[in-house]
């Protein structure tokens, strides 16, 4: 059914407010990155492994085996920008083949997205393989008083090694151009990144450089720091307004528990928690 237009509620002019003020595009991203892309300040293009995949679909190359995971967040305190997503991600031959569901707001203002992804990596007997990947999202948009509408994005990216080191990574999302009804697209997103490992250090760096179809082009930076085998420190900030973030991750053979936060300078505080479980298998 097409958005109609009628008398919104006072709910929803608050909630439309929040969302204009967050200034980072929300409509049709309720999939949101996941703990570890904003607790490292959403500079994860280059972070490959990611079960996530939504910074880029080319990290799912990087996974091991069979993943389910489960995230919740709630924006600025408000419960009226409560999301939660899961995905479930499986090897099939060389490739990582994923599902995910994600859903954004309340009755007055609602977002849902489902996807279905696949990545691999090309020219495996390389030395230094390319990781290639792809996301399909179908968007679903509801509005009360006004109605409903759904759209359907194409994700691509990469990741490459460069040296034994660097990382790099880019991405494009919304690639087709998809809009809710007629004059009102989609943002289209655009990123590219770098990550540096050193060989046995505790420490991965990474910077991202995104922009949007909407907005322009904003640095992303992040830090992990790795004290034991089984926690990462997490950390990181970016974007226009500058937002800071932090979180951390706790392992253990089959669970890992992950936890950021993510401070906005004018609305404040966004927690979200995520449970990912792993069956490991040959890589």
């Amino acid at each position: 059914m097409p958005l109609r237009c009628t008398r919104p509620s006072f709910a929803g002019l608050i909630l439309l407010l929040a969302l204009w003020l967050s200034a980072s595009p929300v409509a049709g991203q309720p999939l949101r990155e996941g703990p570890a892309s904003a607790a490292l300040g959403g500079a994860a293009t280059a972070l490959s492994g990611d079960v996530w995949g939504v910074a880029n679909p080319a990290a799912w190359a990087g996974l091991a085996g069979v993943h389910a995971a489960v995230v919740a967040s709630e924006g600025y305190g408000l419960s009226a920008l409560r999301s939660g997503g899961s995905v479930f991600a499986m090897p099939v031959g060389l490739a990582h083949v994923t599902a995910s569901g994600a859903t954004f707001g309340d009755k007055v203002y609602r977002e849902t997205a489902w996807s279905l992804g696949v990545a691999r990596p090309l020219f495996p007997g390389t030395r230094r393989a390319v990781d290639v990947g792809a996301r399909l999202t179908l968007y679903h948009l509801g509005i009360d008083g006004y109605g409903a509408a759904r759209a359907i994005g194409l994700a691509i990216g990469w990741q490459a090694d460069i040296g034994p080191a660097l990382r790099l990574g880019a991405a494009a999302e919304n690639l087709n151009g998809p809009s809710w009804i007629r004059g009102e697209p989609l943002p289209r997103r655009l990123s590219a990144g770098i990550a540096y490992t050193p060989r046995d250090g505790p420490v991965r760096l990474l910077l991202a450089m995104k922009m949007t179809s909407r907005t322009a082009s904003a640095l992303h930076a992040g830090v992990a720091w790795r004290p034991l085998a089984a926690l990462e420190l997490r950390g990181g900030a970016g974007g226009s307004p500058l937002r800071l973030s932090g979180g951390f991750a706790v392992r253990a053979p089959w669970i890992c528990i992950e936890a950021a936060a993510e401070h906005h300078e004018l609305l404040g505080w966004t927690p979200s928690l995520a449970i990912h479980l792993t069956r490991r298998g040959a890589k």
